[in-house]
């Protein structure tokens, strides 16, 4: 049998997180990019009134490159253990977690899926903090 050191299953758990994050990134953001009214993903324009968007063409242009396209390049890093994976994966959670705090301040709507993304970014800057660590 198999025994994965503590360092491999921290590095798998942000790996299957930021694959997660970027699946749901990469799939929201096209939909915005295509359809700009947020319809459908069932949004609404008004729900960006509030932010210095008219449509989420933007949003999802950069929702499609921060926390998918970069995602998946992180995962890739991390599945070879490139060079300062660790500090690419705290990055990507601190690229999320400022993603969802800027999106809570600009659509002021509060949705599960916000806490869920949160959390994901919080726990991918603890691992990548903590794979750092081990490394030394």
């Amino acid at each position: 049998m198999l025994s994965l050191s503590s360092q491999n299953r921290l590095r798998i758990v942000a790996i299957v997180l930021m694959i997660v994050t970027a699946l749901n990134a990469l799939a929201a953001g096209y939909s915005f990019m295509v359809d700009p009214s947020g319809a459908g993903l069932g949004m609404s324009i008004s729900f960006i009134q509030n932010s210095p968007f008219t449509d989420f063409f933007i949003p999802g242009v950069i929702l499609f490159i921060f926390n998918g396209l970069l995602n998946i390049l992180t995962s890739i890093i991390a599945i070879r253990k490139g060079k300062d994976y660790s500090l690419l994966v705290s990055l990507q959670g601190l690229i999320l977690l400022g993603w969802i705090i800027v999106q809570l301040t600009m659509v002021e709507i509060f949705h599960p899926l916000h806490l869920i993304m949160g959390i994901i970014g919080a726990s991918l800057i603890i691992i990548g903090v903590s794979l750092k660590n081990q490394d030394n």
